[in-house]
């Protein structure tokens, strides 16, 4: 009979490689309250201005943002970038000890140990994002969906990880 704690994380891992890459992509991330003409939708590679009801988009660069703050953006993209490229190890291992390697257990606790990683960078990401871009002070943006996208995603890589550490600990085999 198959581990069902370590589908579950395999599943969740999915979800979470899933929601991190619409977090990554989405230009999503700060949003303007104002209402719709001169909307504004930042991302971490592209901004969009909706104007007199036509929207016109563009990538994000140092010219727009300024060095530093463009340093700030390349430090956020790494550290998601990180996180999803180590979410995929997490779900092959996974993968590898339900249906290939069924006597190597302790593959669960590599692909946990990997998903906890893949977690700790996506939620250096937007804690980053929070610290040194998002302006909390401005009444007229707010967080936006790729963002929370990205918080969902870090809790369940974290979710993963334990579930697949969970599964090595609960296998009587």
């Amino acid at each position: 009979m198959p581990n069902v704690l370590g589908i579950a994380g395999v599943g969740v891992t999915g979800v979470a490689l899933l929601f991190s890459i619409l977090a990554c992509a989405l230009p999503l991330w700060t949003i303007s309250d104002l209402p719709c003409d001169g909307c504004t939708e930042i991302g971490l590679w592209r901004y969009c201005i909706t104007s007199l009801g036509v929207e016109t988009c563009d990538d994000v660069d140092e010219d727009l943002v300024g060095s530093d703050t463009f340093d700030d953006v390349k430090v956020i993209r790494a550290m998601l970038l990180l996180g999803i490229i180590l979410t995929v190890p997490a779900i092959v291992c996974g993968l590898l000890v339900l249906f290939v390697l069924k006597d190597k257990k302790i593959l669960f606790f590599v692909a946990g140990g990997i998903a906890i990683l893949a977690g700790l960078f996506k939620m250096v990401g937007f804690a980053h994002y929070t610290e040194e871009i998002y302006d909390s002070d401005n009444d007229t943006t707010s967080l936006g969906a790729a963002y929370a996208l990205c918080i969902v995603a870090w809790l369940l890589a974290w979710i993963a990880g334990a579930l697949f550490i969970v599964a090595k600990i609960m296998d009587k085999e």
